[in-house]
């Protein structure tokens, strides 16, 4: 349960207990984060204060205070908010346009494909390390940009096939599914690469980020 709780308050307390009491789970990590890129250029609490306020509020011994992210630097939140928004968009769109897809199939599998997006990204960063050292190793721009296109699409689309089959898609309509996801994987490099770089300015952060399902991921 993320956010930069500035401040942490009953409602916040609230949705923490009825996830808990839904989803009847046995902990609830309360994520503080060090800054929100929704609120960027508003006055923001030092991290150590909202830490405090929020262990204050949640008072449910299953709920576990932790701003883990910022203890270690794991700065992955505005890379991962920028993938699963933007493929999410593109996705339902060539799902409900290309696929043919109704849209309680596209809701379905949007549902499907977004933490699959999170959870596929570094198994993808070490399918294509290992991919581009055995077939694009020293080569040139034009055999490294082949590779890395290979890389993309062998691991890619497959998930994307399955996503959309789970979501109702088919015949035709999920052939055409795939390989408009795939042209726009190859196309949407650049659109992606600025997009990621709007999304992590507002968390305050600069330098590349990570794109596991375009070009240079």
């Amino acid at each position: 349960f993320g956010g930069s709780f500035n401040p942490p308050h009953a409602g916040h307390s609230l949705v923490a207990e009825i996830a808990l009491r839904s989803l009847r789970l046995d902990q609830l990590w309360w994520i503080v984060t060090p800054g929100n890129p929704l609120k960027a250029g508003r006055e923001i609490a030092p991290l150590a204060e909202r830490i405090a306020l929020s262990e204050a509020i949640a008072t449910d011994p299953r709920i576990k205070v932790t701003a883990f992210e910022a203890a270690y630097s794991v700065r992955y939140t505005a890379d991962t908010l920028a993938l699963v928004i933007f493929f999410t968009i593109v996705g339902a769109l060539n799902e409900r346009f290309l696929a043919g897809m109704r849209w309680e199939q596209v809701a379905a599998s949007r549902a499907i494909g977004a933490p699959l997006m999170v959870i596929t990204a570094r198994p993808y960063g070490i399918w294509r390390d290992w991919f581009m050292a055995k077939y694009a190793k020293a080569s040139g721009k034009k055999r490294r940009l082949i590779a890395d296109a290979a890389a993309l699409l062998i691991f890619q689309v497959p998930i994307y096939l399955a996503i959309i089959v789970a979501g109702g898609a088919r015949g035709a309509g999920a052939a055409f599914g795939v390989a408009g996801f795939a042209m726009l994987m190859l196309l949407l490099g650049r659109p992606y690469g600025v997009w990621l770089e709007f999304v992590r300015r507002r968390f305050g952060l600069s330098g590349p980020g990570r794109k596991p399902m375009s070009l240079g991921g």
